[in-house]
């Protein structure tokens, strides 16, 4: 493959796509991981957030819960994301992006050898 093909793989919006979907669920493993390593219960919430995450702490009846979106490298939230944290935020409830950086990616890629490619 010459360089000018290889450039032009790299910038083929299909392909940009894909790889950015790929960096947003490695990101949103990571953090799933990071709050069950805390003690935390992680619900899917498909509406403008990645997930719930849930903690009970010591015998209070009442549950934490935080609204988490997960970011990945230089990602921005969405319009819709930003409407529906300002909803969550009103309503009083946590609502946190949590930032993973393209170096912590790399890092925890090359940690894990199963996520290495050939």
């Amino acid at each position: 493959m010459t360089m000018s093909s290889t450039k032009s793989v790299e910038s083929n919006p299909a392909v940009i796509l894909f790889l950015n979907i790929q960096k947003g669920k490695l990101g949103e493993k990571i953090a799933k991981e990071d709050y069950k390593k805390h003690g935390y219960k992680i619900i899917k919430t498909g509406i403008g957030s990645d997930f719930l995450a849930i903690k009970k702490f010591d015998d209070s009846e009442k549950p934490f819960k935080e609204f988490v979106e997960v970011k990945t490298g230089h990602s921005r939230t969405t319009k819709r994301q930003k409407s529906i944290m300002k909803k969550i935020k009103k309503a009083g409830k946590k609502y946190t992006i949590y930032r993973v950086t393209d170096a912590f990616l790399e890092h925890y890629t090359k940690s894990n050898p199963d996520l290495q490619k050939e």
